[in-house]
């Protein structure tokens, strides 16, 4: 599954906690090595766990609004 990650053409972006204990932070490392920079938005939120949704709500919700009305605008 590894070569797969090469092949995503469609914008993520990914959301980390530096401190999460159930994800390990390491995983940031792996995705930044296997996802192009071109498709990938990589975030670390120093200090946050896992429950990144939870405790940054409005985050979340404002990158989502801002994906959706890029998708309207085609």
């Amino acid at each position: 599954m590894r070569s797969d990650w090469q092949k995503i053409v469609s914008p993520i972006t990914y959301y980390h906690g530096t401190h999460d204990k159930i994800v390990p932070y390491e995983n940031m490392h792996f995705i930044k090595a296997n996802v192009s920079n071109g498709t990938l938005n990589a975030v670390s939120l120093e200090g946050m766990n896992h429950f990144i949704l939870s405790k940054e709500y409005d985050l979340i919700k404002n990158e989502l609004l801002k994906i959706l009305n890029k998708s309207n605008d085609h």
